[in-house]
C-alpha cells in the first residue's frame, strides 16, 4: 500500500496555497489551548483533504469557521468534490465508496457545503453563516451507528476508552477484532 503523502495531489496542493491553505500547516501548538481561545469555531486538527474515494489529497489543520471560504474555493478550481476528514477517519475510509459519510464536511464542485453528521461534536450553521461548533446541550448521545471496516464483521466486542489519569469515559470505543472506530453519530431528539 502507498505511503499516504504519495497519494497527494501537486495540483489541489497548489491551488490550496493560492487560496492560504499550506500543507501540513499547524494552527496552535496546543490543540486545546486553540479550543479554549476559539469555542465556538471548528477546528479539524491533522485533517485530510481527500477525493470522494477518500484518497488523501491535502493534510494539515483547518478551522472549519475561518477556512470553508478556501477550501470552497480549492474545490471550484480543481473541479472535483472534496471530502474533510478527520485524521482518526482516514485509515477506515481510505478507497471506500462510503467516505463521504465519515466526512467532516463534504463540498461540491459548484461550491455547495454539506455538513457531515459522523462527528461526537456535531457541526451547526451560526448565525454570521459560518461552520460553528454546536452548543454542548446539542451534542450527540451514544450511537454505534457507523459503517464497518469489514464487511463481515458484526462488532461483537467493543472496547470502551478512558482517560488514563482520571479513568474518565471517553466517547470513542473500537470493534476488538476489525479494529473499526466509532464515535458518537446521532443526534438527540
Amino acid at each position: 500500500m502507498p505511503e499516504v503523502n504519495d497519494l497527494r495531489d501537486p495540483e489541489l496542493c497548489r491551488i490550496a496555497r493560492e487560496h492560504g491553505l499550506t500543507e501540513a500547516r499547524m494552527i496552535a501548538m496546543s490543540k486545546s489551548g486553540y479550543r479554549e481561545r476559539h469555542p465556538d469555531h471548528y477546528p479539524v486538527f491533522n485533517a485530510y483533504v481527500a477525493d470522494e474515494q477518500g484518497r488523501p489529497l491535502w493534510h494539515g489543520d483547518l478551522d472549519l469557521t475561518l477556512d470553508e471560504a478556501a477550501l470552497v474555493a480549492v474545490a471550484r478550481d480543481r473541479g472535483i468534490r472534496l471530502l474533510v476528514l478527520r485524521e482518526h477517519e482516514l485509515p477506515s475510509v481510505m478507497g471506500s465508496p462510503h467516505a463521504t459519510e465519515a466526512a467532516a464536511i463534504v463540498i461540491d464542485p459548484d461550491g455547495t457545503v454539506h455538513l457531515g453528521t459522523s462527528a461526537v461534536v456535531p457541526i451547526i450553521r451560526g448565525p454570521d453563516g459560518r461552520l460553528r461548533r454546536a452548543p454542548r446541550n446539542d451534542r450527540r448521545p451514544l450511537d454505534f451507528g457507523a459503517l464497518p471496516s469489514h464487511p463481515d464483521c458484526t462488532h461483537r466486542e467493543i472496547t470502551a476508552y478512558s482517560v488514563k489519569a482520571t479513568g474518565e469515559p471517553v466517547p470513542f470505543w473500537s470493534c476488538a477484532a476489525c479494529g473499526r472506530r466509532f464515535a458518537p453519530t446521532q443526534p438527540e431528539r
